[in-house]
């Protein structure tokens, strides 16, 4: 499986590639991309595509000692302060590439009382698309969709 997460702030997109540690957990990777509110479908779709395509398995996870830089790097990529934040100020969902078939989760943020766990699937409109039918405007469509449904139920 290939997996990213895009966030939407009021200002750009961040698409954010996900990969599989040696131990199951998905963890955030690079590529990382912050692109303006007003990009290009195609550039968009490009960013995507390259962020899924460099979703990996088996990556090892930084120690324990690590995480919290780990944590600041990625955010620096990110351009953000903190995932609270982040989390709080934008509308989600995560993408994950089965091969044969395509999911858009849609995010929600839930529990301001816990912001480091603040995002929750929202399955109840998990869009899922067959790659043999998938369109470059169905996906970005399903997209948008996804991110509507985020920003809804906010």
């Amino acid at each position: 499986m290939k997996m990213c997460y895009i966030y939407q702030t009021k200002k750009e997109f961040i698409i954010v590639t996900n990969s599989e540690s040696v131990e199951g957990i998905t963890i955030s990777d690079e590529p990382i991309f912050v692109l303006p509110i007003d990009i290009e479908t195609d550039l968009f779709l490009q960013k995507v595509k390259i962020a899924l395509n460099s979703s990996r398995i088996d990556v090892i996870r930084p120690p324990r000692e690590k995480c919290k830089e780990r944590e600041r790097f990625l955010l620096d990529k990110m351009g953000q302060k903190s995932f609270s934040k982040l989390y709080r100020t934008s509308c989600s969902c995560c993408i994950k590439d089965y091969g044969e078939k395509t999911t858009i989760t849609p995010y929600i943020y839930y529990d301001k009382s816990r912001p480091g766990w603040a995002l929750k699937e929202y399955n109840d409109e998990k869009i899922e698309i067959s790659n043999k039918d998938c369109s470059d405007s169905l996906l970005f469509s399903s997209i948008i969709e996804a991110l509507e449904i985020s920003k809804e139920n906010k």
